[in-house]
Formats: structure tokens, C-alpha cells, sequence
């Protein structure tokens, strides 16, 4: 082999080298923020499951929307989940939620639940947009 040809395979190599590296450094960082949304959710259906409305609403932003899927928005800003979810808190008795399944896709999470309302039990899906690390918009389908 030439000079000039193993020049060429060692560069070559080095690019892929370095390629293959950050593809694998990008997909770390890509976990790391599914890993920090998924956690995300997390924490605020813990904190439903607590009844705690302060550490709940920690996880949403000020104005966060909520719809019923598609479109159809049901309120807007924390002030109104507030009240909203201050009252399930105090008023419905065995209030929990039980998560059946999570999908994490970049900035996404989409859970299953099987929510107990009294006695009363509902299945729903509620699918968090997370933006800036807190939860902007939220989607349930009943």
C-alpha cells in the first residue's frame, strides 16, 4: 500500500471514528432527556397519588393547556388546574392512579392509566408535551 493510500484509510477511519462517537454521544444526550421527561411525569402523577397539589403543579408550566383529544380545550393555566385538581383531591375518596404503560419519544410522554375515582374506575390516556422541563400541554382520550 502507498504512503498516500494509508494516509487516506487513517483519515478515513478517524472521521468514521469520530462519527460513530458522536452518534453514540447524541444518543446519550437524546436518553438522558427522555430519562428527565419521563421523570417529569413521573413525579407529578406521584404527587396526585399523594394528593399533594403543590408538588403536582411543580411539574407544569404556568400556562399549560389541557384538552380532551384532539382539540377540544378544557382549561388553561396553572391557576385553573389548581382549583381544578384541589377539589378532586378533597372530595373524591381512593382517588389513584395506576400507570399501565409509558412511551417516552423525545419530548412526549403518553401513559395508560387506570384511574380510581371513588368507586368508580375509568381508563384513560393522557399525553404530556413537555417543553423547557415542564409540562405545556396535556391531551386525555377517555
Amino acid at each position: 500500500m502507498s504512503k498516500i493510500n494509508i494516509r487516506s484509510t487513517f483519515f478515513i477511519l478517524l472521521f468514521l471514528g469520530a462519527f460513530v462517537s458522536l452518534s453514540a454521544q447524541e444518543k446519550e444526550a437524546s436518553h438522558q432527556y427522555e430519562t428527565r421527561f419521563e421523570r417529569i411525569a413521573q413525579e407529578q402523577l406521584d404527587a396526585y397519588n399523594a394528593k399533594d397539589i403543590d408538588s403536582f403543579l411543580k411539574s407544569y408550566a404556568e400556562d399549560v393547556k389541557v384538552y380532551r383529544f384532539p382539540d377540544r380545550l378544557l382549561y388553561q393555566g396553572k391557576d385553573k388546574m389548581r382549583d381544578t385538581y384541589k377539589r378532586m383531591f378533597e372530595t373524591i375518596p381512593n382517588l389513584h392512579c395506576t400507570l399501565e404503560n409509558r412511551i417516552v419519544e423525545q419530548n412526549v410522554v403518553i401513559d395508560k392509566e387506570k384511574v380510581q375515582l371513588g368507586d368508580k374506575t375509568i381508563r384513560a390516556t393522557a399525553i404530556y408535551v413537555i417543553k423547557d422541563f415542564r409540562i405545556k400541554e396535556v391531551y386525555f382520550i377517555q
